[in-house]
């Protein structure tokens, strides 16, 4: 999210918005996020069956350092398929994929994936999950104790370090999986409709969590989702795509929202311009289905 922007998670889990003075705009957690580019992007493979899918045409994005970057579309429309060229988990048939001008030509730890099902390992502790990363990396076991410890601590998670995936909730499993994105540092956060298998009231509440530690952070969050009020709810931005072959066929900068130093307000329940973008974009998406 822009510096112009932020918004603030209330002390009953909900979203509200709040402006802050310009000390507040450097967080001792901020990162250094880069640039993500795709230019000229086609992506084209044959499925187990035989069938030829074009899943991307002609894609051309550019994602500016520190936002956060919301896509909607129908289903098939290339949404994962965007997000895994820019992971590294696939290679374009045709065009390129670049952060801050490097090529990607693979995973890296910069590029952090939150997919909707948490993959945790079940048989290591929710700290072990969480240190994964600097695990494989060699850090010193006292820098991933310290860096787990950070973390745990920033998704709420402190008290459950010792427990087991299995004795967690859904909800809990995802923010265990987000801290693990983090404490890999990870400048780039890439999010698979992560909260799309949760209760609506969990949901919100990690919605708050994610808006809160992105604010803390200034990382690149690109967030994959089929629900149009959430896209607007938590991206500064937000890209519509095509029934396949997918294309990026409306690019929405969303504007500010307005409040009062540190009040918590909740924008969303009650805000014309909230309705009526979650409308506009409503429409574009059932045109695109339709047309």
């Amino acid at each position: 999210m822009s510096g112009e922007q932020r918004r603030a998670h209330d002390p009953d889990g909900a979203v509200g918005t709040a402006r802050h003075s310009p000390a507040d705009e450097v967080d001792s957690d901020a990162v250094n996020a880069p640039t993500l580019d795709l230019h000229g992007v086609n992506h084209r493979y044959l499925t187990d069956a035989g069938a030829f899918v074009h899943a991307l045409a002609d894609v051309d994005l550019t994602i500016e350092p520190g936002s956060f970057v919301a896509v909607v579309g129908p289903s098939g429309c290339g949404k994962t398929t965007l997000l895994r060229l820019l992971a590294g988990f696939l290679t374009p048939s045709e065009g390129s994929v670049s952060v801050d001008g490097e090529a990607v030509d693979g995973p890296g730890p910069d590029r952090g994936v939150v997919f909707q099902q948490p993959n945790l390992f079940p048989w290591w502790t929710v700290r072990q999950n969480v240190e994964a990363g600097p695990r494989y990396r060699k850090v010193p076991a006292a820098e991933r104790r310290r860096v787990s410890d950070h973390y745990l601590e920033m998704v709420g998670l402190a008290d459950f370090a010792d427990a087991r995936p299995y004795e967690l909730s859904g909800g809990m499993k995802q923010r265990c999986q987000i801290a693990r994105v983090l404490a890999n540092d990870s400048c780039v956060v890439l999010m698979d409709e992560p909260f799309g298998a949760l209760d609506s009231l969990t949901r919100r509440r990690l919605q708050g969590d994610l808006l809160e530690l992105h604010h803390r952070r200034q990382d690149t969050v690109l967030f994959i989702t089929h629900s149009v009020e959430e896209a607007v709810y938590l991206g500064d931005r937000v890209l519509v795509m095509s029934p396949r072959p997918g294309r990026i066929v409306h690019d929405e900068r969303l504007p500010e929202y307005s409040g009062v130093g540190e009040e918590r307000i909740h924008v969303v329940r009650t805000d014309h311009e909230f309705a009526e973008t979650v409308r506009r974009i409503t429409e574009i998406i059932e045109g695109e289905e339709l047309g």
